[in-house]
């Protein structure tokens, strides 16, 4: 008992200390804060995007969406190995057991990525970010790729399920359809 209550006491002192000495505060470097995080929305005058978000079996993988006002909302699909998609190929999209066709519209880098995003309406957003299975095949030149969007219990005990994919795109979904609805109700 004695050497539980020395410890513990030791253990205050010691972070009591280090606060001093920090002046309280927690510090963090530039580059922590100044980069993107993963799953984060941003929004400006007419425009909606979800930073990309690594897949849980295959994090080279991220799924991101952006909406820009007057257009279709699009799909993102960044690859950390840079490897180039396919244009003439769609990515797949298999949804508890359906199938969805997404096409390319464009590509390019992003953040050491290579990116491409692929038209879709709200809709299909939507029904990504909530069926119980979801899996993507996309097709990069040479090389056919299957992967699951929706994680399964074991991922979720490395990354909860609130900050994967599914559920950070339905985020988005939630802030296109608040942004629309805004919209109407001001051009009303």
């Amino acid at each position: 008992m004695h050497g539980m209550r020395t410890g513990i006491i030791g253990l205050t002192l010691l972070l009591s200390l280090t606060a001093c000495v920090s002046g309280g505060q927690a510090k963090t470097s530039a580059a922590m804060t100044d980069a993107p995080a993963p799953g984060d929305l941003n929004q400006s005058a007419g425009m909606l995007s979800l930073n990309p978000v690594p897949l849980y079996g295959m994090p080279e993988l991220s799924l991101g969406a952006e909406w820009q006002s007057g257009n279709d909302p699009l799909l993102q699909l960044c690859d950390l190995r840079k490897r180039q998609l396919d244009a003439d190929k769609p990515l797949v999209l298999y949804l508890d057991g359906e199938h969805e066709i997404l096409t390319l519209q464009r590509s390019d880098a992003v953040a050491g990525a290579s990116c491409g995003y692929f038209v879709t309406t709200p809709d299909q957003l939507d029904r990504i970010a909530s069926r119980q299975t979801v899996m993507l095949r996309v097709y990069f030149a040479g090389q056919t790729v299957e992967q699951r969007i929706s994680g399964t219990m074991s991922d979720y005990f490395s990354r909860p399920k609130m900050l994967g994919p599914q559920q950070r795109l339905k985020r988005f979904v939630d802030a296109l359809q608040d942004l629309n609805l805004s919209s109407a109700l001001v051009d009303g």
